[in-house]
Order: structure tokens, then sequence, then C-alpha cells
């Protein structure tokens, strides 16, 4: 996601032998490379005399939501004298850091800056202001040239260049002896590349016996159907009238964005599940995921997960001179993501297997509270539960899913929040198609999505398989009779389908294998957020002044960029 992050600063000033005086200053926004280096991004424009200056130019960057993304903004004064530019101070900070902040607003002082020298940063989304709206177009009613025999569609067209039209919207087909109404929403950039007053044609087609014919069709633009109540368009076909289109009053909104959700107080939280059956060789044993070697050189775990910039994770892991187990650093890898979109930072840790009758536990022994504290605590609480873990029992998945349901329900009362459940296993799995259909179920109603990582070299088709399944009477019974693995009546609904589900292997001998397979899989977390978000209705709990102000910008530019 491009996004444009707007700079502003507070008390710079420059030294001179008559004293302080103003200065000229500009801003160069800098990113960190994979090897630490820093390469410059973008830049604003100069203004003049300013100790106080609010930048027009905003900086523009990339959002990867996966992917830690340090930045650094240094503050400069072009020089007025024959010397190079002065340097008036620089902050780093990360990119999830602004993101997550409430507002998307982060105030920091700048370094080797003057005394209680500061700077703002404010996220404005998307660096495309046409792709933030969205138009909502009513259909109320068509003519008909073979009333109760065909299906009827409607179709939107804009001149593309050089006249070359291109069709940017189409309609379900309808019956045509029922009610023959749209409710249909399209982007503004789809519908007329920005340009309100660009003509859009909108084009009423039948389809009889597999055979599609146009009724006619209307010219008009979006600036008269968003100012108008009502409309009313006469058709054409072959130059002749073919009746008119009635449509109700057309919207322009703007469109919410992840960084929306994410300004607005919507959080994800991190669970995760971790294989403790029978299949597990013993924790001494080096072909254990368990297993946890003497320590030989200093601790890589964290420089491994990414948790420099955060000082009070930057301990060891591993107080008792032992080396990261592949299950710890497969955490690691996740966590040191996924805390940043959690206020508390709190992860649900489970195990399954191990545990005689009991095929689900929480590791920190609190059945109905399961969260443990940060990601130092995350690993500890793994740690010492294996110490008094015994690797029996079969691999049961369902359960799992059941214990992650049974916690987004009680979670998910405030509507705001977004799961993610995370399961670390070596097995295949003992219950494959129960698994399948708790994920089905859970797909159907709850904010959650599920990542599965295979660990090692066992064949995994199967398990990839139950994973991956997509919708279907096999995994969901239909409303009536179906019944969850929990027992309880399964609905289907609209969101059966959607994509929540992810399943991928981990290969144990490569350090870089573990940030890509987060990142990898992480990265589709937005996505599913959203879907899941727009399909109920559920708009962000808060907007900040800051946001609010934002947006009627963005409108106030788009309307005069009409004109």
């Amino acid at each position: 996601m491009s996004v444009k992050i707007a700079l502003s600063c507070k008390k710079l000033a420059v030294a001179e032998t008559t004293g302080y005086q103003p200065p000229d200053p500009y801003a160069i926004l800098f990113a960190a490379d994979s090897r630490g280096n820093w390469e410059e991004v973008s830049r604003t424009e100069t203004l003049q005399n300013s100790r106080d200056p609010d930048f027009d130019v905003a900086l523009a960057c990339t959002f990867v939501f996966e992917r830690p993304q340090r930045l650094k903004a240094v503050v400069l004064s072009r020089s007025k004298k024959n010397g190079g530019d002065l340097s008036l101070g620089e902050a780093e900070f990360t990119l999830r850091e602004l993101v997550t902040a409430r507002g998307n607003r982060l105030q920091l002082p700048l370094q080797d800056g003057a005394l209680d020298a500061s700077c703002t940063l404010i996220v404005l989304d998307s660096s495309d202001l046409n792709s933030d709206f969205v138009a909502r177009l009513e259909v109320q009613e068509v003519p008909l040239s073979s009333p109760g025999s065909s299906q009827v569609f409607l179709r939107a067209v804009r001149e593309g260049r050089g006249g070359a039209e291109k069709p940017v919207m189409q309609t379900k087909a309808l019956a045509s002896g029922g009610r023959l109404a749209w409710a249909v929403e399209a982007g503004v950039r789809e519908l007329c590349d920005g340009d309100f007053g660009a003509p859009l044609k909108l084009e009423v087609w039948e389809a009889v016996s597999g055979r599609c014919s146009l009724v006619g069709a209307a010219r008009t633009d979006l600036r008269s159907l968003a100012s108008a109540d009502s409309a009313h368009l006469q058709l054409s076909a072959q130059g002749k009238e073919a009746g008119e289109i009635a449509l109700g009053a057309a919207s322009v909104r703007r469109r919410l964005s992840f960084l929306d959700y994410m300004a607005g107080g919507c959080e994800i939280q991190c669970m995760v599940a971790i294989d403790f059956s029978g299949g597990n060789p013993p924790t001494n044993d080096p072909a254990s995921c368990h297993f946890a070697g003497k320590r030989t050189s200093p601790p890589s775990l964290w420089a491994h997960a990414n948790i420099a910039p955060v000082p009070v994770e930057s301990e060891a892991a591993c107080p008792d001179g032992q080396s990261a187990s592949v299950y710890e650093r497969a955490m690691a890898a996740f966590g040191a993501i996924m805390q940043f979109y959690d206020p508390l930072r709190s992860f649900p840790l489970w195990g399954f297997g191990g545990q005689g009758k009991q095929t689900c536990y929480a590791l920190n022994g609190q059945a109905f509270q399961p969260e443990v504290k940060g990601l130092r605590g995350l690993l500890r609480t793994y740690r010492k539960a294996l110490h008094r873990a015994t690797f029996t029992g079969p691999a049961l998945f369902a359960p799992v899913v059941t214990a992650a349901r049974d916690l987004v329900e009680q979670l998910s009362l405030v509507q705001h929040r977004y799961f993610l459940l995370v399961i670390l296993t070596t097995s295949v799995g003992d219950d494959l198609e129960e698994f399948k259909a708790s994920l089905m179920h859970a797909a159907g109603e709850l904010a959650l999505s599920v990542v599965v990582v295979g660990i090692g070299s066992a064949d995994f088709g199967p398990l990839e398989a139950a994973v991956m399944s997509k919708g279907g009477s096999e995994a969901t019974p239909s409303r009536g009779g179906g019944k969850a693995p929990n027992g309880r009546a399964m609905v289907r609904t609209s969101l059966d389908t959607r994509n929540m589900t992810q399943f991928t292997t981990l290969s144990p001998e490569s350090a870089a294998e573990y940030d890509a397979v987060a990142q990898r899989l992480l990265s589709r977390l937005p996505s599913q957020f959203m879907e899941y978000f727009h399909k109920r209705g559920i708009i962000p709990k808060t907007f900040s002044s800051d946001l609010v102000q934002q947006t009627k910008a963005h409108i106030a530019r788009a309307r005069s960029n009409e004109q």
C-alpha cells in the first residue's frame, strides 16, 4: 500500500554569530535496506525563514504489513551562504509504529537538533487520491424488449485514451420477470479516472437463450449523477430512442483502508499453538524441533526476529545458556511482526498432545486466560512448559480451532478486533476431517485467520489439502442439521468461502527461512482483515480529529480537481 506522510516541525533554528536565526528547511525521508544502509525515498519542498514548517509536499513510501521498515526523517536547512546545507536534526521510527499509532500520528524529538526541536508525522493514507473514493449508483427501473423471458444486466463504460471504450463495471444478471433494481459500488478511479466530469456511458443488456443484445445506452457523468436526487436518462440504440432508465441518488464516499482501521483503534491479536504430540522426539534429541542445544555464541534469536528496535525485548530469550529451538525461532518470527498490532502485546499460547486426555491446553496453566505478556513471555512460557512436557498422544488440530473459537467469541464482543491463529507442527494430523470442518465453521462466523506451518520433511500433503479446502457441502453442512466438532450447530454464511486459511512448510535448517515463511504468510492478513470487516459492515470504532480533517482535505482537493 502506497502512503504519504505529512511532516511538520517545531522550534527549528540555525546558530549564527548574531544568534539563532530562522532556517530555510526541507526534509528527506530515508529507508533502511536489508543491510541497514540508508537510501533516500522522498523529500519535501524548501520553505523560507520558517521555525515551525508545515510542509505541503508529503513524503511518499510503501507500507508493507509484514516487514519492520525502518525509516528516518532528516530535516535540513538550505545554506544562506556558500557552505553546505545544515542539519537541523533527525528522527528514526518504523512505519509499523506510525500506522498503528492512534490517529496514524507520531510526535518525535529531533535528535542532534536545537533544544526542544521536534517533528510530527501523520499518515495521509493512499498516495493516489482518487483510489480513496467509491461511487454508489442505484438503478431503479429499466425498459425491456423481451419482458419475462430474459436475463438483464447493466454495464458502465468509460472512454479511454484515443476514444477507445473500456467496460469498468457490470452488475449481476436478473430475471426480467421480477423487479429490476441494482445498487452497485465502484471505485472513482475505475469509473472515470478521477475526473468527475468525464463521459460515462451506461448500457442495458438482455440475454435471451444465451445471446446478449444491447437494449440501449445513455451518456452521463459522475458529477451530474452525484448532484441530482434522481435522474431519468434517455436510452438510445442504433440511433433510435429505446426508453428511459431511472436512477436514484448517486453518492461518493471515501473508501476505508487498512490504515484507517488501524488509526481508528482496531487491533489484531496473534494466537499460537505448538505440537507436543507423540510424533516429537525427546527434547534432548537434536532431531527434535523442541531441542535447544548449548549456546556457543551470543544469542542471535532477537536479531533474527528483528526485535533490535525494542529495547525491552532485546535480552536473550534463553537465560539457561541454551540456544533457541526450532519452535522458538518460528514463534519469534511471527511474534516479532504481530506484537505491534496488539496494544497489550499479549499472545494466547496453547499446546496440543502430550497431556493425556487433554488434547489442547494453555501452556501457562490457566485454561480461561491463556494469554502471556509480550514476545519474551511467549518464549519463556513455552520453555517452562517444555521442562515438564511428555510427548504422547495423537496430533489433534480440531480442538485447537475450538479453543481459539471460544476465545475469539469471548474477546470479540467488541467488534473491532481480529485474530490470527498460528499452528506450528511436525505432525500430519490424526483428525483431518474434523479439522477441515472446524476451519470451515470458523471461516463462516469468526474474525479469524488461520495459518498452519508444517515443520520438517514429513509428507504434509493431506494436511495441506485439509487446510486449503474451500467451502462446499462436505465441509460445511447446510442450515438445519449440521454440527461443528464442538457440538454447535453449523450455519452457512456468505463468508464460508473467504480465504482465511493458509498452509506452508518450513525447513528448519535454513536460518533465513523463518522470516521468509512468516512474511509470506502474513502478507495476506490485511486483505483478509478488510474482507471480513467490509462484509460485516464494521467501521473503525474511533476516528481522531486529525483523520477527520485529513478526510475533509482529501474531499476538498477532489472537488477542486473537478473544476
